[in-house]
C-alpha cells in the first residue's frame, strides 16, 4: 500500500441527503491519511475501513445484529446514537462505519459540528479494535456477556474504549472555526468548544432525568421477587452503562469550556455526578490519561489490561454505590444483596 493509504477509507450505500454527504467527504478525506500515521506509530498493518451514511439506520444497524435481543433504538441518555462501528466479525468482511445521518440532518449548521468527531471517532474505534483483534482482549473479558458478571466487565472496557475513541478523534480531526448566529450579532467559536457546549446540555439533561434519583428509585422499586430482581438488574446494566458511557464523551468534550463556567460546575456538583460517577472517574481517569499521554495504541495488551481491571473496580463500585453487592457462590451462580442506595441530601 502506498504510505498514506495505510488505512484506506472508503462509502458506499449513501442515501444521506447532501450536506452531510459533502461534510462527510471531505473530512474522510483528511481521516485516511491522519489514522494511517497513527496506525503506522502502532505498527498496525492496512487496514480498509467502508463508511455508509444512511437515512435507515436502524434497519442497516438492525441487519448486523446476530442475536436476537430487543428491538434497536438510537435514543440514548443524552442524546441519539450519531453511527456505529462493525468489527469483520459482524459485517463478514472488514471494518464497517454506518453514520445515521438524521442525527446531523439539522437546518442549523450546529447540527453539523459534531459530524467530523463522530467520524474520527469511529475510525479511531477501528484503529482500538484492529490493535484488540491482533493483540487478544484483557482478560476476564467477554464480548457477547451472558451472566451479571460479564456485564460489569463489558461496561468496563465500553466506556474505556469510547473515552479513547474521543481523545483519538481529537488527534485526527483538527479544530476549526464556527460562525455563531446571536440575535445581537455573530461570533465565532471553535467547533470543539460548540460540541462540548452540546454535550455539556446532553449531560445536564441526563444527569437530571437518567441518573440521579432514577437509578436509585430502580433499586427501591425492587418488589422482592425474582421476576422484579431481574428487572431492576436489567435496568441497571442499561442506566449505569449509559451514564458512565455519556460521561466519558462529556469529560472529553468538556475541556474545551472554562471549568468554572456555571454550568459546568453544576455538572461538577450534582449529586448524580458526586455518588456515582465522580469516584468512578477519580479512579479510572488518571489511568486512562496516562495511557493517552504513552501512546493510544502503544503497549496495548498491557494497558488495556490495567484500564479494564481499574474500570470493572470502579463500575462495580457504582453498584455498590446504588446498594447492589454480588456474591459469587461455589456453583458459579450470583447471589445479589439488595440494599438501601447510597445518597446524600445535603445540597
Amino acid at each position: 500500500m502506498p504510505m498514506h493509504e495505510l488505512v484506506s477509507i472508503s462509502t458506499d450505500n449513501a442515501t444521506a441527503h447532501t450536506p452531510v454527504l459533502e461534510l462527510s467527504e471531505c473530512v474522510l478525506n483528511q481521516l485516511g491519511p491522519e489514522a494511517s500515521r497513527m496506525a503506522r506509530a502502532a505498527g498496525l498493518p492496512g487496514i480498509a475501513i467502508c463508511v455508509s451514511i444512511t437515512d435507515d439506520f436502524t434497519t442497516d444497524v438492525e441487519s448486523h445484529q446476530s442475536r436476537e435481543s430487543v428491538a434497536y433504538t438510537t435514543q440514548r441518555a443524552g442524546g441519539v446514537v450519531g453511527a456505529m462501528t462493525l468489527d469483520p466479525h459482524q459485517t463478514g468482511d472488514g471494518w464497517r462505519i454506518l453514520v445515521n445521518s438524521t442525527a446531523f440532518g439539522g437546518q442549523d449548521s450546529w447540527a453539523r459540528v459534531p459530524l467530523p468527531y463522530t467520524l474520527g471517532h469511529e475510525v479511531a474505534h477501528c484503529l482500538i479494535g484492529e490493535r484488540r483483534r491482533l493483540d487478544g482482549g484483557p482478560q476476564g473479558y467477554s464480548s457477547c456477556p451472558e451472566s451479571l458478571l460479564d456485564t460489569i466487565g463489558y461496561t468496563a472496557l465500553n466506556v474505556c474504549d469510547e473515552w479513547l475513541a474521543d481523545e483519538m478523534g481529537r488527534l485526527l480531526v483538527p479544530p476549526s472555526q464556527v460562525v455563531i448566529h446571536l440575535e445581537d450579532g455573530d461570533t465565532t467559536a471553535t467547533d470543539r468548544q460548540v460540541l462540548a457546549a452540546q454535550r455539556l446540555d446532553g449531560m445536564s439533561d441526563a444527569l437530571d432525568h437518567h441518573v440521579y434519583p432514577a437509578l436509585a428509585a430502580t433499586v427501591r422499586r425492587w418488589d422482592g421477587t425474582d421476576e422484579g430482581l431481574q428487572a431492576m438488574t436489567l435496568g441497571l446494566v442499561t442506566g449505569i452503562q449509559e451514564a458512565l458511557v455519556l460521561s466519558a464523551h462529556y469529560r472529553s468534550a468538556v475541556r474545551d469550556l472554562a471549568p468554572d463556567l456555571d454550568a459546568v460546575c453544576r455538572v461538577t456538583q450534582h449529586r448524580g455526578t458526586r455518588l456515582y460517577l465522580a469516584p468512578f472517574w477519580a479512579r479510572v481517569g488518571p489511568v486512562l490519561e496516562s495511557r493517552l499521554a504513552n501512546g493510544p495504541l502503544m503497549d496495548f495488551a498491557s494497558e488495556d489490561q490495567r484500564a479494564f481491571d481499574e474500570a470493572a473496580e470502579g463500575v462495580t463500585g457504582f453498584w455498590r454505590a446504588l446498594g447492589v453487592r454480588f456474591e459469587l457462590l461455589d456453583d458459579s451462580r450470583v447471589y445479589v444483596h439488595v440494599d438501601e442506595p447510597l445518597d446524600d441530601t445535603s445540597r
